[in-house]
């Protein structure tokens, strides 16, 4: 399909903010789509998600916070992404309305090992608390969602500052090149994936419209 052609090397967000409901029953290169089924398992003093395919075969697997035993598990339907991104493949679950709940960028050096670096998001994590909070484990808190926003952009300039000062060295090494490509590539792929989400927001301004400072 021409659309499809347009949309080729787009991030699976990407994809799905353009064909909105039809993504459900399509592939479009070069990203593919399983779809998979998402379960919550308590297992004595923590809780296990896994990610299974239609075979009832485990994508991946992760343990997470502390919940009480024996109680019957969470089961989503959702999916599993992989998308091409550079040197490696970013593979992300998701649930039925294609939020993210965690995944990596896995790669030649990183395929072999038994845990790799997983990103958890917010969806899942949100997903998670509601089952804790069902089982009277925490106490839902009173949250200020614009001092919530402010306090993670604050925190996220944090860390922009962090990672610019690992760049500010007297003597340009091997070892800085290397740390300046890796921090190239995390930063290129946060800002994307902030971006699309922050321009679908009600009432957002683009990124090239002058901003008055306000939230």
């Amino acid at each position: 399909m021409a659309h499809d052609q347009d949309l080729f090397g787009k991030t699976f967000d990407q994809q799905v903010l353009a064909v909105g409901k039809d993504i459900a029953v399509r592939d479009i290169t070069p990203n593919r789509r399983i779809p998979a089924e998402i379960v919550f398992e308590p297992t004595g003093s923590r809780v296990r998600v896994t990610a299974y395919d239609e075979n009832n075969h485990i994508l991946f697997q992760r343990d997470d916070k502390k919940t009480e035993d024996n109680i019957a598990p969470k089961r989503i339907r959702g999916e599993v992404v992989f998308e091409p991104m550079g040197y490696g493949v970013r593979v992300t679950a998701r649930d039925e309305d294609h939020k993210m709940l965690w995944g990596y960028v896995g790669s030649k050096e990183t395929a072999p090992q038994i845990h790799c670096l997983v990103a958890v998001y917010d969806t899942f994590q949100a997903t998670l608390k509601h089952e804790l909070e069902k089982r009277g484990l925490i106490k839902p808190e009173k949250v200020d969602p614009i001092k919530d926003a402010k306090n993670a952009i604050n925190s996220l300039e944090k860390t922009v500052k962090w990672l610019r000062d690992g760049l500010e060295v007297k003597n340009v090494s091997d070892a800085t090149l290397e740390r300046a490509r890796t921090i190239a590539r995390i930063l290129s792929d946060a800002d994307r994936q902030i971006s699309l989400e922050a321009s679908a927001l009600k009432g957002m301004k683009s990124k090239t419209e002058p901003s008055d400072g306000t939230l």
